[in-house]
């Protein structure tokens, strides 16, 4: 899935209320979509950086606490990703 398609897919999900009438769909709008994908960009480049900085560190993390810390980082790493990529589950 693109992650255009992926953030079509997130705004057609939310709903809002117009002057307390009943839930309506948000607009989609190219500019929600791109805030949603740098959001996710964002996440996933902190994560990219923890891990770096964990297997750089040399004083606070050793031996198997650094790989339990790099292994829990990676695991969190794919699931961003695939949370991305597999939203749409029947595929396109």
């Amino acid at each position: 899935m693109t992650p255009r398609t992926w953030a079509e897919k997130i705004v057609a999900k939310v709903k809002f209320t117009l002057d307390g009438h009943g839930p309506e769909p948000l607009v989609q709008s190219r500019t929600v979509e791109m805030l949603l994908e740098d959001e996710h960009a964002r996440a996933v480049r902190i994560v990219k950086a923890e891990i770096k900085r964990v297997k750089l560190d040399q004083h606070t993390l050793y031996g198997r606490e650094k790989d339990i810390a790099v292994d829990v980082l990676n695991n969190i790493l794919a699931a961003l990703q695939r949370g991305r990529r597999n939203t749409n589950k029947g595929g396109r």
